[in-house]
């Protein structure tokens, strides 16, 4: 349960492409070490990635993608962010509070792997048209009877 002060944050921030895996690995475990340091907890992190961006960010093409939720006092947070300018390896970053509502939103509709999203579709099937049996000319001759003679005609 969090305390009065604490809060929910999305930490959000994309990190250069021109580190290395063990580079990219040292500079979220030092966020993360700041995070705690700063009394906070993990609360739940989308797998970081490389990914290839829309547009380009401070003339880069590709970025690590890193989400995480995250229970900090807004000194905690406050103490954490400004680091985020000064590091040259974080290209952009975004800081959004939120609240157990809208955590419970996200969850359900985040982080659905492709897999399970292409799975849930409804593949549309054709299927021709049937064509009229013997058996369905035979009925259809027979209606046309009935009516004849209900009708008063004859054939």
């Amino acid at each position: 349960m969090p305390k009065q002060s604490e809060r929910i944050y999305e930490f959000f921030y994309l990190a250069s492409p021109d580190l290395d895996e063990a580079g990219f690995s040292s500079l979220k475990k030092g966020i993360d070490a700041r995070i705690v340091e700063a009394g906070g907890s993990i609360r739940e992190e989308q797998s970081p990635a490389r990914h290839r961006l829309a547009y380009p960010v401070a003339g880069k093409q590709n970025a690590y993608v890193v989400s995480q939720y995250v229970m900090l006092s807004p000194e905690g947070k406050t103490m954490v962010t400004k680091e985020f300018p000064l590091n040259t390896h974080i290209l952009r970053y975004m800081v959004t509070a939120l609240d157990e509502k809208m955590l419970t939103r996200l969850r359900e509709r985040k982080f659905v792997p492709q897999k399970e999203k292409s799975a849930r579709r409804v593949q549309a099937t054709y299927t021709p048209p049937e064509k009229p049996t013997e058996e369905k000319k035979a009925d259809i001759a027979e209606i046309e009877r009935k009516l004849d003679e209900i009708l008063g005609r004859e054939l």
